[in-house]
């Protein structure tokens, strides 16, 4: 490598530090409460601190993946991870293991994925700025179009609303990979957007399903053999698939299968509620149809539409809109290069919109002060209603039993004195894990969670994936010498 060569790649480095440094200061109102002491009150928040100590403990014991949370469920197990977004868990289980404090796990990678939010929409966007610029006017305009996307994004109301509200892990995490997913399909890193497409389905289950159907319609548009677009899917599914396979098929053993989590009717907004949690930008930008989509005038696409209230809640949509929205900010703010003093106004203008349209969800409403132990010996589900409790246990349990007991599920054994016996039929012991046989006392009795056949294929289907990816990715480098 030449000296000319080095000296642009400091200056290329140089502009991403300062980039990163420059969004940081941008978007500190929004992570100000994150980094405060103590965990803020929310809806899940601390919930999944609780869930991450529980990881914790399953990782130890020697779980990979982990599917099951013995501590949970008042001590009976609980397989939530099984169902629900394990990749937030495996990204802050090495600050927990560092730092020994869940909270601070949790809010760190919040926080990263925030910064991840803005970085990769203002990276995603500058890349369509192809047009040499001469001038620093120029240059100037030219950064302000991704900046004010970038801006619309992460002051969007329900990211807000997601992160202080909510306190969903989950959702954070999925919306920070996101524009990175659209930033390598466009310069045709398909690869990296390959493994970003299956760390987006392990981030959110929702979220995934609602940008699977724009991220192929993206890939179609950017690649030009239509195998590449096949191959990209194939493989992010198939690498993730040790999680959404089992969850796909195991979810007839549990409670959700049989219930609702949420009631649609109830989760209607008003028009000014609508309004509120959308944002004037995103209401804009996306034609006003969130505030379709959240009313109760569109009761009747829901209901005609029952697979699509799998997302639960109508306003989950707000993560695909957006998105979207601050996407086409962004390229409204690029179409008006041009017209400098008039960009620069508008730029600026959206930029405080968006800022004031979050304002009243950057507060939390309390902070709690809470030592490492109260989460470490917490022993709720984490969840809502229980859901993802055994369909065989038909008296939910509310405290930890006098005596240890397990909860069945598919991939339990035992074993007496190092044999393995037969179980017996959950429906007639409450869904208590019990051999069909009642031991000795004398006995040796071990319990084991074990992979079942579908779960060791799936393993084995995500590693198979894993070695074509890497496979596809040593052919990508080769075709690119390195300078």
């Amino acid at each position: 490598m030449n000296r000319k060569q080095e000296t642009m790649n400091r200056k290329i480095y140089f502009k991403k530090t300062l980039l990163i440094v420059f969004c940081s200061l941008l978007i500190s109102p929004l992570l100000w409460n994150l980094l405060r002491p103590g965990f803020y009150t929310s809806h899940d928040g601390e919930w999944m601190v609780i869930r991450l100590t529980a990881f914790h403990d399953a990782l130890r014991q020697g779980q990979l993946p982990v599917r099951w949370l013995p501590r949970l469920n008042h001590g009976y197990g609980y397989p939530v991870t099984n169902f629900l977004y394990p990749l937030p868990f495996y990204l802050a289980e090495p600050i927990y293991f560092l730092t020994g404090n869940p909270a601070i796990a949790v809010q760190f990678i919040m926080t990263i994925s925030i910064i991840s939010m803005a970085v990769g929409m203002f990276t995603w966007l500058n890349s369509g700025n192809k047009q040499p610029t001469t001038s620093n006017r120029q240059q100037f305009i030219r950064f302000l179009s991704p900046l004010v996307g970038s801006l619309a994004y992460v002051y969007s109301p329900y990211v807000a609303f997601n992160l202080y509200q909510r306190g969903s892990l989950g959702e954070t995490v999925a919306m920070g990979i996101i524009p990175w997913i659209f930033w390598a399909i466009s310069r045709n890193k398909l690869p990296l957007s390959t493994l970003l497409l299956a760390a987006l389905i392990l981030s959110h289950n929702v979220v995934a399903i609602l940008f699977l159907p724009l991220v192929a319609i993206y890939l179609f548009r950017h690649c030009e053999e239509r195998s590449d677009v096949a191959m990209t899917f194939v493989i992010a599914l198939g690498i993730s698939s040790f999680f959404w396979l089992p969850a796909l098929f195991e979810l007839r053993f549990v409670r959700a299968s049989q219930i609702s989590v949420s009631d649609f009717q109830n989760e209607y907004m008003t028009l000014t509620e609508s309004l509120n949690r959308t944002g004037i930008i995103t209401a804009i930008f996306s034609a006003g149809s969130p505030l379709f989509f959240l009313t109760k005038s569109s009761s009747w696409f829901w209901e005609t539409l029952k697979f699509a209230q799998i997302i639960q809640f109508p306003w989950r949509l707000l993560s695909l809109f957006s998105f979207i929205s601050a996407a086409a900010a962004g390229y409204l703010m690029r179409r008006m290069s041009h017209m400098r003093q008039m960009s620069l106004l508008i730029g600026i203008t959206l930029s405080i919109i968006a800022f004031l349209s979050s304002i009243k969800y950057l507060r939390p409403e309390s902070f709690i002060n809470r030592p490492p132990e109260y989460y470490q010996t917490n022993d709720d589900t984490t969840t809502v209603r229980a859901e993802y409790t055994p369909i065989w246990v038909t008296d939910l349990p509310k405290e930890r039993p006098k005596t240890p007991q397990i909860h069945n599920y598919p991939g339990w054994k035992i074993f007496i004195d190092g044999k393995e016996t037969s179980i017996a039929d959950p429906k007639s012991t409450n869904g208590i894990l019990l051999p069909s046989v009642s031991p000795n006392i004398s006995q040796n009795v071990k319990y084991r969670f074990t992979e079942t056949p579908l779960r060791t294929f799936t393993n084995l289907l995500s590693i198979a994936a894993a070695l074509v990816w890497l496979r596809r990715f040593s052919v990508t480098l080769g075709n690119h010498p390195q300078p």
